[in-house]
C-alpha cells in the first residue's frame, strides 16, 4: 500500500515540475537565441513565381494521335507551352517525333524546338533537325513544316540525306505520299555522292 502512495505521489509531482521544466528550457532557447544573420540563409535560385504560376508550361509533355488513314504519331517534349496571345499554337522545345510509315516501317525526328499549329495540323520544327528512318536513311536539317493530319513534310531550306551509299545536298526538299508509297522530292541546287559498296 505504501509503494502505490509513492507512486502517485511521484506521478503527481512529475505532472507539475515536467511542464515547468519544458516552459524553462523553451524561454531559455528564446533568450539565448542569436539574431539571424540575413546572410547566412539559404540560396534560392531568383524566379519570377508570379510568372511561373501565371504561364501554362507541361513538363515531360507527351502527344499521340494517327494520320486520317490510322497510322500511328507520338509527339513528345520536354517542355509545352500555348502562347499567350493565340492558345491555338503550342511552343515546345527539346522535341520528338515518330510516325508510322507501314507496319515495319517508321521515321524517328528530334529537335530544339516546334511549334505545333492545332487549326492548322502543322508542326514547325526548327534548330537542330535529326531524321532517322528504320531503312537506315537519315536527314539533317534546320527547318521543317511537318502535317500532323497525313504524311507531308517540307523544309524550305537546306538538307543533308544519307542512305545506302549516297550523299544528297539539297537546298530545300518535299516529302509526300502518292498510291501508299512515300516520295522525297529535292529541289534548288540538288548534288549527289554516289559510294558504291
Amino acid at each position: 500500500m505504501a509503494a502505490t502512495t509513492t507512486y502517485s505521489t511521484m506521478v503527481s509531482w512529475a505532472k507539475i515540475i515536467l511542464p515547468v521544466l519544458a516552459l524553462g528550457l523553451l524561454s531559455m532557447l528564446f533568450l539565448f537565441a542569436e539574431r539571424p544573420d540575413p546572410e547566412d540563409a539559404i540560396f534560392f535560385a531568383e524566379a519570377d513565381v508570379t510568372e511561373l504560376a501565371r504561364q501554362q508550361r507541361l513538363s515531360g509533355a507527351r502527344f499521340a494521335g494517327t494520320l486520317s488513314d490510322g497510322r500511328e504519331v507520338l509527339f513528345s517534349a520536354a517542355s509545352a507551352a500555348p502562347q499567350a496571345t493565340q492558345p491555338n499554337l503550342i511552343e515546345a522545345e527539346d522535341v520528338s517525333l515518330r510516325v508510322e510509315l507501314a507496319p515495319a516501317d517508321f521515321a524517328v525526328l528530334s529537335a530544339q524546338r516546334a511549334e505545333l499549329d492545332l487549326n492548322e495540323q502543322m508542326a514547325r520544327i526548327r534548330g537542330g533537325i535529326d531524321l532517322w528512318r528504320s531503312n537506315g536513311m537519315q536527314l539533317t536539317a534546320q527547318s521543317l513544316d511537318v502535317a500532323l493530319d497525313e504524311l507531308y513534310a517540307q523544309s524550305p531550306a537546306p538538307v543533308i540525306a544519307r542512305g545506302r551509299g549516297m550523299v544528297i545536298n539539297a537546298g530545300a526538299m518535299e516529302v509526300l505520299e502518292r498510291d501508299g508509297a512515300q516520295l522525297i522530292r529535292f529541289t534548288q541546287g540538288v548534288q549527289m555522292l554516289y559510294q558504291p559498296n
